[in-house]
């Protein structure tokens, strides 16, 4: 990042841009070495990882549980309550599962 005329005085800002920066390609590169300042400069250092398993980020995990979050709000305006909470819940895989949360709700 470089920083033009008196915007040197939002460094901060700048750092956390890059932080953010990294933050949102942790699936693909590590951080060598933090934001650094030289001169009207900043560096972040990345490397990449290895090809394997990607960690999703976490602004990624926020909106893919948000956009479910809707599709199941979407789904859920047509159907019975009880039959969606059997469905997503803990009593997904349980014979008669229904019975049981009809039996936790009226106690």
């Amino acid at each position: 990042m470089f920083f033009r005329g008196r915007s040197i005085l939002f460094k901060e800002q700048g750092e956390v841009l890059l932080l953010r920066f990294a933050n949102d390609l942790e699936e693909l590169a590590k951080v060598e070495q933090l934001p650094k300042l030289e001169g009207k400069k900043m560096f972040l250092y990345l490397s990449p990882k290895k090809a394997g398993i990607t960690k999703k980020s976490q602004q990624r995990r926020d909106r893919e549980e948000a956009e479910s979050a809707a599709r199941n709000a979407e789904a859920g305006k047509g159907e019975d309550s009880n039959k969606s909470n059997v469905d997503n819940g803990l009593f997904a895989n349980a014979k008669n599962g229904s019975a049981a949360l009809d039996k936790l709700k009226n106690e």
